[in-house]
């Protein structure tokens, strides 16, 4: 009897040892319950729930009109799927006939005097699609230095320019940086760059003698402006006109301060001369809406002003 019973705790023990030494197993021998849901822990994913992504596969496809989808799948728990959006196509694929439909024209080099300019416009259907063209390049009164170097009427004993010079240079501006105000009033220079641009012009700025002397024989600095100015393109305050006796045609092309400021225009005229003071200042002159008198001023040449110029030939 004894020895009965100890074959049956020697079974009891090893089926016991079995059971843990098959806790792994996925079959139905004795532990395999315990097998089973180790087999099912193996194909969670871990706890920090970090996914092992299949690849891309597209479910619908992108269109012309419309974006398309595309999943992927965990390959480690296949009820856990990714999505994401296809962009919708473009291109050539969406316009085989390369029928454009083409936007505005936009300028993307200015035309100058000196050189055409570059406008560009691209398709709306493909922007990889462009078309450029040249625009021409400026001529007319915008280009035409004082509306003609040849326009000049004598006063003074010096044949002066009827018109303020309008010929683009290195630090020069027009009015507000419009093409119309150049037209209109010609540009603003700085002393250094008004020399240059009227020996561009085979001429040269004057002396604040010699616009003395064209206000003298105007009739003086008190009622010269009276007589000097334009009949049109004042901003006249009551009781003030001009009768453009002589053809000379001031216009008030106001000015630029140093710091890119406008101010003026329409209203005041101010023109540079050629004569320094003290090697700091410049005399220039100047007209007033408001008044009929031409006087003159100095101003540093190191704040870089921007005033109109007339030109002269003896």
């Amino acid at each position: 009897m004894s020895t009965i019973i100890r074959r049956r705790d020697t079974f009891l023990i090893a089926a016991a040892v079995a059971a843990v030494l098959c806790c792994g197993c996925s079959d139905t021998s004795i532990g395999g319950a315990f097998g089973e849901q180790k087999y099912a822990n193996r194909n969670e994913p871990s706890s920090g729930h970090v996914h092992d992504w299949g690849d891309w596969v597209v479910t619908t496809p992108a269109t012309c009109d419309a974006a398309g989808v595309e999943t992927r799948t965990c390959k480690l728990d296949a009820s856990h799927k990714d999505t994401r959006a296809i962009a919708k196509l473009t291109g050539e694929s969406c316009n085989p006939n390369h029928v454009h439909d083409w936007g505005d024209w936009v300028v993307t080099t200015p035309a100058t005097c000196a050189a055409a300019g570059v406008e560009t416009r691209t398709c709306r259907l493909d922007a990889n699609h462009k078309e450029t063209q040249a625009i021409p390049k400026l001529t007319g009164a915008s280009c035409n230095p004082g509306g003609g170097s040849s326009e000049t009427v004598t006063l003074g004993g010096l044949k002066w320019m009827t018109k303020n010079l309008n010929v683009e240079t290195a630090d020069s501006w027009c009015y507000e940086n419009s093409p119309d105000s150049c037209a209109k009033y010609g540009r603003l220079y700085t002393w250094e760059a008004a020399k240059t641009a009227c020996q561009s012009v085979g001429m040269r700025l004057p002396t604040n003698a010699e616009w003395g002397a064209l206000v003298t024989a105007a009739g003086g600095y008190s009622t010269a402006g009276s007589k000097l100015k334009s009949s049109s393109g004042w901003n006249y305050y009551s009781g003030i006109s001009s009768t453009d006796e002589f053809g000379f045609s001031a216009l008030p092309g106001g000015n630029r301060y140093s710091g890119g400021n406008f101010n003026y225009a329409g209203s005041n005229g101010y023109w540079w001369t050629a004569a320094e003071n003290d090697g700091s200042y410049a005399y220039i002159r100047y007209m007033y809406y408001n008044l009929d008198y031409v006087n003159e001023g100095l101003y540093n040449l190191d704040e870089s002003y921007g005033y109109s110029v007339r030109c002269v030939k003896d």
